[in-house]
């Protein structure tokens, strides 16, 4: 059995987004937690054209190194900095919007759905109800 680029057993993203060639798109939910716990959040599609609301986050990626973990769907993913302070700051706010965030919404692994939700980047900065600068 081949798996896709991405879909291994150990990737949270264990089907790419439906129908590859529409506009779904992957969001967040982060998970409540005390301020020392680990932060965990899960993924939901959205279709673009359907009504939905969520915020988009756009936020410097800053320095590469050093990273911190997070729990995606049950796995764990590896984020920078300035993004873990971010989710931090929106789980201990109470934030319990969908959240779209590029680097966890988007498989960086599949090039294929890598390069279709790219594409669609200024649709989802344009639908989104909120956009937070980070």
């Amino acid at each position: 059995m081949s798996t896709s680029p991405g879909t291994d057993s150990s990737s949270p993203y264990q089907t790419p987004t439906r129908h590859s060639g529409t506009n779904y798109i992957r969001l967040i939910k982060l998970l409540p937690g005390s301020p020392e716990s680990p932060i965990a959040c899960t993924l939901h599609e959205l279709e673009l054209e359907k009504p939905g609301e969520f915020t988009a986050l756009s936020y410097t990626w800053g320095k590469p190194d050093p990273t911190f973990e997070i729990t995606l769907n049950g796995r764990q993913i590896q984020v920078r900095e300035n993004l873990c302070s971010f989710l931090k700051q929106a789980r201990e706010l109470g934030r319990s919007e969908l959240l779209w965030i590029d680097v966890i919404s988007i498989n960086q692994d599949n090039i294929e759905e890598r390069n279709h939700q790219v594409a669609l980047m200024g649709q989802v900065y344009r639908r989104a109800a909120k956009v937070v600068v980070w």
